[in-house]
């Protein structure tokens, strides 16, 4: 048996204070080392980087270049709350070097005051 899809949370921790998670509440140390993941199949088709918020891994770029190189031909997705801006803007140009395919999805939980109050935290900034 093959495995084509992968959801891969790489921390456990989150900068959001969600009403649906208690995650936020982790203050793990000492997430695995990048070479953990050449441990996944190289079947893989489609791989979703998820946590926690994956841009608390200032280690990102590496674990996805990792990825790419034990899981060539999958399809690399990272899940963000796209509240961590700077650290985004300048983790993931390094991330696009890469793997310049891969894709970003931001969690959006409703309009305004809804995902506000969703996530626990103040309205966004707009990115610069």
């Amino acid at each position: 048996m093959s495995f084509t899809e992968a959801i891969v949370a790489i921390t456990l921790n989150c900068n959001a204070r969600c009403v649906m998670c208690n995650i936020w509440q982790n203050k793990i140390k000492g997430e695995v080392e990048p070479d953990f993941y050449y441990k996944l199949p190289p079947s893989l088709e489609e791989i979703n980087i998820t946590g926690g918020e994956p841009f608390l891994r200032k280690d990102l770029p590496e674990i996805v270049r990792i990825m790419k190189e034990r899981c060539p031909h999958a399809r690399l997705l990272i899940n963000t709350n796209g509240y961590l801006v700077n650290q985004i803007k300048q983790i993931f140009p390094k991330v696009l070097r890469e793997d310049p395919h891969i894709a970003m999805r931001v969690s959006i939980d409703g309009m305004g005051d809804t995902h506000t109050h969703i996530r626990g935290l103040p309205k966004f900034t707009r990115m610069q």
